[in-house]
């Protein structure tokens, strides 16, 4: 569900900037994936396609072991938190390439200007999403090559970004115990 939300707040925010930038009060971004499975086109026509093509743990922030989990009542050992960037490829389907540069253009535009969203500046985002950061890729030509060969289409005027970084915890408990509230020490002099 974090995956939906996080994508579907990129694609309102995205479309409120195009919207500026363009004059044009359509929106021009859409959730899509590339192609069908019949080969056609998917994302609609005169709009920029946010397509998740990856998704990557985030492997410098993993936690090991059990997380303490408390529900005000009972402390519990829970699975740590599983942290995933999303790779995100922005395809402009204009029928003029002219307008379909202009739309990477601003997508790039887009990124320069705010390239982090926090909860705090963003409450959109809700709880559940601390912050979004998103890093301009820039694969190799041989790299291009397979990523337009796993979607299974043609090349488009289109930008690649990584979106770190999502926090998915369910908060289910492992193991219970009620908290400890009071330590008790025996020792020479105590009784």
């Amino acid at each position: 569900m974090l995956i939906e939300k996080s994508l579907v707040f990129l694609e309102d925010q995205l479309n409120t900037y195009l919207k500026l930038k363009s004059g044009v009060q359509n929106n021009r971004v859409a959730i899509s994936g590339v192609v069908r499975q019949n080969g056609s086109l998917k994302i609609p026509n005169n709009h920029v396609g946010i397509s998740l093509i990856n998704i990557e743990e985030e492997a410098h922030a993993k936690t090991q072991g059990k997380m303490p989990v408390d529900n005000g009542v009972m402390t519990a050992q829970g699975n740590p938190d599983i942290k995933i960037n999303l790779y995100l490829l922005f395809c402009a389907n204009f029928s003029e390439y002219s307008e379909s540069l202009k739309a990477v253009s601003q997508v790039l535009s887009f990124f320069q200007s705010r390239n982090v969203f926090s909860g705090n500046r963003y409450p959109s985002l809700g709880p559940s999403i601390d912050r979004l950061i998103f890093d301009l890729q820039s694969p190799s030509f041989e790299q291009l090559n397979h990523i337009w060969g796993m979607i299974g289409a043609k090349y488009m005027p289109s930008v690649l970004f990584k979106m770190r970084m999502l926090v998915i915890q369910e908060g289910e408990a492992d193991e219970l115990a009620y908290p400890l509230k009071e330590v008790r020490i025996k020792g020479k002099g105590h009784s």
